[in-house]
């Protein structure tokens, strides 16, 4: 995109996944870097905020609008994937309003997702029982085994029981083995358990992280036999690791989750 056209009657159409691109670009690459002015605040959106906006994203419904401005000599930016402190520079796109809309579209960005400690699912054997397109689930480094499932529209989830936290963290001891027989602290598990690829959801069935999803779509190149074999590819692995764990989920309380999952139907078809 022309930089001197992006600014033209102040109003600027950009596709989705561009700015996307250029907010999640690695390589310099992209006409903008997406930087923050020190005004904006940290990530404050709850995990219902996330799923709400990815059920109207999904749904093609309209984003609404973002209001940034070339970055100004003189002012301190931080860099939207790091935190850290930048100057000003003539590719500087300062983001002004749209901060929790742009990292809450990113933590699904196969090109970005990595960066944040947080992670949103769709589960692709069963039908939301409420509102949303997609039955959603979200996760983070805390709390690696995800929350309740999402209820209606604008409704805040609710935390894991603790005994469904026991279960989970008793079914998966094996990740985070002690080291050299000193135990893990709390927050070391939780670190092992998120950087797992066998962990999953605790109330998922056949949960699917979103940024797997939208890779396969990419390399997919609009081909949908293509997408659907991946999306089933990656859903075949899921379910191989699920069978390995078997024994180690019968013996704790997290039996009936691991029934509802062996012998839940095949996953329904994608779109």
């Amino acid at each position: 995109m022309n930089k001197e056209a992006f600014f033209t009657n102040g109003v600027a159409t950009v596709k989705l996944t561009d700015w996307l691109n250029w907010a999640s670009d690695t390589e310099c690459a992209a006409p903008w870097r997406i930087v923050l002015p020190m005004i904006q605040r940290g990530t404050i959106w709850k995990p219902h905020q996330v799923i709400d906006l990815w059920d109207t994203l999904l749904r093609g419904m309209p984003l609404g609008s973002m209001l940034a401005s070339m970055a100004r000599t003189g002012e301190v930016y931080r860099d939207l994937k790091t935190g850290e402190l930048l100057d000003p520079a003539e590719e500087m796109l300062s983001l002004l309003d749209g901060q929790q809309r742009t990292l809450s579209m990113l933590l699904a960005w196969p090109n970005f997702g990595s960066n944040i400690m947080q992670r949103i699912w769709i589960d692709l054997a069963v039908e939301d029982d409420y509102d949303h397109l997609f039955r959603f689930h979200f996760s983070t480094e805390s709390h690696p085994f995800g929350f309740e499932p999402g209820g209606t529209s604008g409704n805040a989830v609710a935390k894991l029981s603790v005994s469904d936290r026991k279960a989970a963290y008793a079914a998966y001891a094996d990740v985070y083995q002690a080291t050299q027989g000193k135990p893990l602290t709390l927050a070391e598990r939780r670190k092992k358990l998120w950087c797992a690829d066998s962990v999953r959801p605790w109330r998922g069935l056949f949960p699917m992280d979103l940024q797997d999803v939208i890779r396969a779509f990419q390399q997919s190149a609009d081909d949908q036999q293509a997408f659907d074999e991946q999306i089933k590819k990656r859903l075949g692995q899921w379910r191989d690791q699920l069978e390995n764990r078997a024994p180690t989920l019968r013996s704790t309380d997290g039996i009936e989750v691991a029934s509802r999952q062996k012998s839940s139907a095949s996953p329904r078809e994608t779109a």
